[in-house]
């Protein structure tokens, strides 16, 4: 079964392709291939950091084919790394209106799975622009489309049950946080238990909260050793949502996001360390970097070679060099390079040098990575964590 999207006098519109029950693929027309001939075209030149020819191209790609949103979020990436948040709004705003014209073609029980790669684009411009939502004080806004990104794609593949629960925080809505954690599966992430605790702690469920204490196991003594490791994260200034969910390690970062409440919940923290099962608590791993070589690598000199072959600028190479040394030592491990860009970003880091490190990172392995598949996949987790990243400077 094919819906099509009404077009509304726009030149070119993507149908909705049922695939299976209920599930739904969005994809474009053949006539469409000229503006995705385009796109590539402007990933070229933003490679070469042509940005202003990337951007006029992708410009020219959503005026005139309707919910591309991957131009959509390059074109958001670009005006982020800028910190031209008017020129950020404007994308936005135009990328909703694209958003409902999915949207009023889906049935209440359709879903648009991110098992299916042609609907990623929908769901991280739903996700990104949720997180928008958030981080700008309007929680309210954030819930309904995070809840409605759970209801398009309930295998949760974003970690969308994890932004909800910040949301359901900053509304002060701790039984809706018990009823999303009541359906989450405890083995996916370790911090989450820690969220239901905090809230049967303010509801005064004192001996419910206790019990969850008292029944943690290793993996959730893990996040709790993050705790006692540090409280930077306590911070005065305003909180802004942090999502961390293309790192596996997300228990590294529970408390960076999720200490503000425990800090403002009185006596919380107290009651937790005091009911705390000691005999697992065990010092913060240090993660061997031997286990996680999972990426081809080439040479600083092979890579300045093919830099060169470009005909790039010759300070144009000097900042890929200098950019690609920061990740030196840890080339040949993806979770090492994306907790090394978290690093540098905890670390205080503008908006342009985290594009800078991405764009360099994307230029190495486009070179020493041959098979595409996972070439496209590598670059796509990179891109995810710098756009989170920016959604919240």
């Amino acid at each position: 079964m094919v819906r099509k999207i009404k077009k509304k006098n726009l030149i070119i519109t993507p149908t909705l392709e049922r695939v299976a029950e209920n599930e739904f693929i969005i994809l474009f027309p053949n006539k469409a291939n000229t503006y995705i001939e385009k796109y590539n075209l402007a990933m070229v030149a933003l490679e070469k950091e042509d940005i202003l020819k990337s951007e006029s191209i992708l410009k020219i790609i959503v005026k005139n084919l309707k919910c591309h949103f991957e131009s959509y979020n390059s074109l958001i990436d670009i005006a982020l790394g800028q910190e031209k948040q008017l020129k950020v709004s404007k994308i936005f705003k135009e990328g909703e209106k694209d958003l409902e014209l999915i949207l009023e073609n889906l049935k209440a029980e359709d879903m648009i799975c991110w098992k299916y790669g042609s609907n990623r684009d929908f769901l991280t411009f739903l996700y990104t622009l949720g997180v928008r939502y958030l981080n700008k004080g309007n929680p309210i806004k954030a819930k309904e489309i995070f809840n409605l990104l759970l209801k398009l794609n309930p295998n949760d593949e974003q970690d969308v049950s994890e932004i909800l629960i910040d949301t359901l925080f900053e509304l002060n809505d701790h039984n809706s946080v018990i009823n999303v954690i009541r359906n989450y599966d405890k083995d996916r992430n370790p911090s989450m238990v820690f969220n239901k605790i905090l809230s049967l702690y303010v509801l005064g469920r004192l001996d419910e909260s206790k019990n969850l204490i008292c029944n943690l196991n290793s993996e959730n003594m893990r996040v709790y050793a993050q705790l006692e490791k540090e409280n930077s994260f306590f911070k005065e200034e305003s909180h802004k949502y942090i999502p961390f969910n293309s790192i596996q390690n997300k228990f590294l970062y529970y408390w960076e996001n999720f200490g503000e409440y425990w800090n403002s919940a009185d006596g919380a923290l107290e009651f937790l360390r005091l009911n705390v099962p000691i005999g697992l608590y065990t010092e913060p791993e240090t993660i061997d970097a031997v286990t996680l070589k999972d990426l081809e690598i080439c040479s600083i000199e092979a890579f300045e070679e093919s830099l060169k072959e470009k005909e790039l600028k010759e300070s144009t190479i000097k900042e890929h060099l200098d950019n690609i040394a920061v990740f030196q030592e840890i080339l040949s491990s993806k979770e090492r390079i994306k907790e090394k860009l978290v690093l540098v970003f905890r670390e205080g880091i503008s908006k342009s040098r985290l594009n800078k490190l991405v764009t360099t990172l994307n230029q190495y392995f486009r070179f020493s990575i041959e098979d595409k598949d996972l070439l496209k996949e590598i670059l796509f987790e990179f891109r995810t964590l710098k756009d989170n990243l920016l959604s919240s400077m």
